[in-house]
């Protein structure tokens, strides 16, 4: 099933933004979080690990190549298994699963939270450390907006927005180190006059994902999203 006749009947089913979501938000929402060329882009290394091209192709992979500096990795979402260049390595290839939401649940029980800056950035990065919820650098926070919760001053539960793309927002760095505080944690949304729609994209087993976020109204999108981590 193609998201895009899903949200918009209208709209061409061959090719959806969210078959290739780094490229799409590289190109668009946060072109300015990018290096690249017109064949390939990754997010700013002190960003994000994600990298997308606009198809793959030896030219693509040349393209990425300069990109990645030596023994450093990249991660590529596709809808296919992909062979890359000689000068790249698969090291783990695995199913992920994107889900979408749109209706926005409000929260089960509120609580008091706040919006983390650059002042908060080290706090993140010991929860991030504690929770292991994925992929979080030094100046992934300036993606958009982050929600915390503090108990005692201490930073335990947050969430916010990492890859950005026309009517679409992932929800990303869902994490907590106390399990209780999941079911208060903030939801996150674009205002709806703009029509984007909060995505989430989850590399643990479709169970947990889906007792994560489905009580949130997000629904799968695919059964299947091939991940590549490239060195």
């Amino acid at each position: 099933m193609r998201l895009a006749a899903t949200l918009d009947q209208d709209a061409a089913v061959e090719s959806h933004p969210l078959d290739n979501v780094v490229w799409h938000a590289l190109n668009t929402r946060q072109i300015q979080f990018s290096a690249g060329n017109d064949r390939a882009r990754r997010y700013m290394v002190d960003v994000a690990p994600f990298a997308g091209m606009r198809e793959v192709s030896p030219a693509a992979f040349a393209s990425l190549f300069p990109l990645v500096p030596q023994g450093d990795r990249v991660a590529m979402f596709t809808i296919e298994p992909v062979q890359p260049a000689d000068t790249f390595e698969i090291l783990v290839a695995k199913t992920g699963h994107q889900m979408i939401a749109t209706r926005v649940a409000a929260p089960i029980q509120p609580r008091d939270f706040e919006r983390l800056d650059d002042s908060s950035v080290q706090d993140m990065l010991t929860l991030v450390e504690a929770s292991r919820p994925g992929p979080f650098s030094v100046r992934t926070n300036k993606l958009g907006d982050y929600l915390g919760i503090r108990v005692d001053g201490h930073l335990i539960a947050m969430t916010g927005e990492r890859m950005k793309l026309e009517r679409f927002t992932e929800i990303s760095a869902v994490c907590t180190i106390l399990i209780i505080v999941v079911t208060g944690m903030p939801t996150i949304s674009s205002p709806r006059s703009r029509r984007r729609y909060p995505i989430a994209a989850n590399g643990r087993s479709f169970t947990c994902s889906a007792t994560i976020f489905r009580p949130l109204r997000f629904m799968s999108v695919s059964d299947s999203r091939s991940v590549e981590r490239c060195t």
